[in-house]
């Protein structure tokens, strides 16, 4: 009888924002670099691009070599900020969002941000995204001690639903998002609108898709989701099953029986020495008998030449006797 599966119903979708809500991941980075130039701590600008999407808790240490809690890493934060706010007013909603947040709320599915954002950003991002009425709970990096690719957010922003990592998705466009939430054991789908990153490096998504606008028309959340946890259920399955045997393929059954036949020839040579050397042991009768069937065996082994040539060579190499000389005959005389 089959392991009945327990489907586990979507009720919470978490939701980065640089990126997957809001066109924003280019300004990030040219706040920092522009604000570390300001500093007297230049950077290169793709270095600086490829660690968007990571708090600054991480980024900072990593593209300037400065602690973040230190007094100069946090000016180096503040001024950032700054640089990033004058920005945001020019920057973009991702291609969709609003109408795949408005689905999802229909369905009466949580939404829920869970962003490496600082606390106080969130809402101008939300603002922007055009998406903030939406929202029912938000999570940034002052809810974690460490921010993405840590699982503490996410892990965050489940305690604040009540709900289990099972019930749950995420939506998000880095790498960083889909580390933080496998480790989370949250099912994760990414987007490529934020830029930079290609398929590859986001591997680990459920799906990868061009925008929300493609989620919202190709991707089947109640099926997806099911399929996942099927694959995680087998998973789990098999790690845990102590009678499970899987079937071995056809290369591995040849090279077993091959292992098989000749480990059965070294039992058979072995054994048959063991029996000749204690039969040499052995007295009496027994021991003799023994020798002379082991003597035949090896005798049926070894090539030889057949008995018919044997006749033959043995009948050629006798020395024949020289034939004996014929008398000549007496022819009688005639009486005259």
């Amino acid at each position: 009888m089959k392991n009945q599966i327990k489907m586990t119903r979507l009720r919470v979708v978490l939701l980065d924002i640089d990126g997957t809500l809001l066109l924003s991941n280019d300004a990030h980075a040219r706040a920092f670099v522009e604000a570390g130039k300001s500093m007297g701590l230049p950077a290169n600008y793709l270095s600086i691009r490829r660690l968007i999407g990571k708090g600054g808790d991480k980024l900072i240490p990593e593209g300037f070599g400065v602690d973040a809690e230190s007094e100069r890493g946090k000016k180096l934060d503040e001024a950032k900020r700054r640089i990033f706010k004058s920005s945001i007013s020019s920057l973009q909603p991702t291609p969709g969002a609003r109408q795949l947040l408005t689905k999802l709320r229909k369905d009466g599915i949580q939404l829920v941000v869970a962003t490496s954002a600082g606390k106080e950003d969130v809402t101008l991002l939300l603002k922007q995204a055009r998406v903030l009425d939406l929202i029912d709970q938000t999570t940034s990096s002052d809810d974690a001690e460490s921010s993405k690719p840590e699982p503490d957010i996410i892990q965050a922003a489940l305690r604040k639903t009540g709900e289990h990592a099972r019930a749950a998705l995420m939506i998000g466009d880095t790498p960083y998002d889909v580390e933080a939430a496998v480790r989370a054991g949250v099912p994760i789908i990414t987007v490529r609108c934020g830029g930079f990153w290609k398929d590859a490096d986001l591997r680990g998504s459920l799906s990868i898709f061009d925008d929300p606008a493609a989620i919202l028309v190709h991707f089947d959340f109640s099926r997806q989701i099911a399929k996942s946890q099927v694959n995680d259920n087998r998973k789990l399955r098999h790690m845990t099953s102590k009678t499970e045997v899987t079937k071995p393929s056809g290369l591995l059954v040849t090279a077993a029986t091959s292992i098989g036949k000749v480990a059965g020839k070294i039992v058979g040579l072995v054994t048959r020495n063991s029996s000749e050397v204690a039969a040499t042991k052995a007295p009496g009768l027994n021991a003799k008998k023994v020798r002379t069937s082991a003597k035949k065996k090896v005798a049926k082994k070894k090539p030889g030449i057949s008995k018919t040539m044997k006749a033959t060579v043995k009948s050629s190499s006798r020395k024949r006797k020289p034939a004996a000389p014929r008398k000549a005959r007496r022819t009688p005389r005639r009486s005259e």
